[in-house]
């Protein structure tokens, strides 16, 4: 540490060595990779101690003090919208993957329902950290989550293209065509009302979920002529 050194008096007459502690010697970390940090120590804590953890729990995972990670990453409620951004991004990738994993309809549906209920079923403290908050946290609809926005967009662009290829449907205004924005939320709201009653109750397993909300939500692609991208 880096510190300054000024002269004291003490009771006894003789001169005392007082430090006052300041900032660590060398070039301060950048802003961004210090961000970075603190988000990686956040989810390691949220993982080991649950939701509701302080920030002076992730200060200490990381050895800094509680303003300092104020400064970096807002309250609760900025770390939660944070950390949702982050998982989304994750879980875009992964969805960009089981997309493109098979030519029939049905397993694509399955494969990219699994990549949710896996992560939520996987690492259920994070999800329940970006998705309800903890305490501390202002409480937001779901639709105002990070993760709800980004993957309803990411659905709602993938079923907008698909449509557009289907036989028959081109065009926004095509006869019966329906809205991708509408039903990608639909599709997210089946599937989480119905993983989060399964993370509740653990009525049936984790492949037996995803199956049935493929068998839910397939027909009514195929209906459209939808087909994998």
């Amino acid at each position: 540490m880096r510190s300054s050194i000024s002269k004291d008096t003490g009771p006894s007459g003789r001169g005392s060595v007082r430090h006052r502690v300041g900032r660590p010697s060398g070039p301060a970390p950048d802003p961004a990779v210090r961000r970075e940090e603190l988000l990686d120590a956040a989810e390691r804590v949220i993982r080991s101690h649950g939701p509701d953890v302080g920030m002076d729990d992730i200060a200490a995972e990381i050895g800094l003090t509680k303003p300092a990670v104020y400064r970096s990453l807002g309250d609760k409620s900025q770390l939660s919208a944070a950390l949702g951004e982050r998982v989304a991004g994750r879980l875009a990738g992964q969805l960009g993957a089981a997309l493109g994993s098979s030519t029939e309809l049905r397993p694509v549906v399955s494969a990219a329902i699994g990549v949710f209920c896996r992560f939520v079923d996987e690492d259920t403290n994070v999800y329940r950290f970006v998705v309800h908050g903890s305490v501390g946290t202002r409480h937001t609809g779901l639709l105002d989550k990070p993760l709800v926005t980004r993957l309803g967009g990411l659905i709602s662009a993938q079923l907008a293209d698909a449509l557009d290829r289907a036989p028959g449907r081109a065009g926004v205004d095509a006869p019966g065509r329906p809205s991708p924005e509408t039903w990608s939320y639909a599709i997210l709201g089946a599937v989480f009302a119905a993983t989060e009653h399964w993370l509740r109750h653990r009525h049936t397993s984790r492949a037996d979920l995803v199956e049935q909300l493929a068998g839910l939500i397939t027909p009514a692609l195929d209906r459209h002529r939808i087909e994998p991208g």
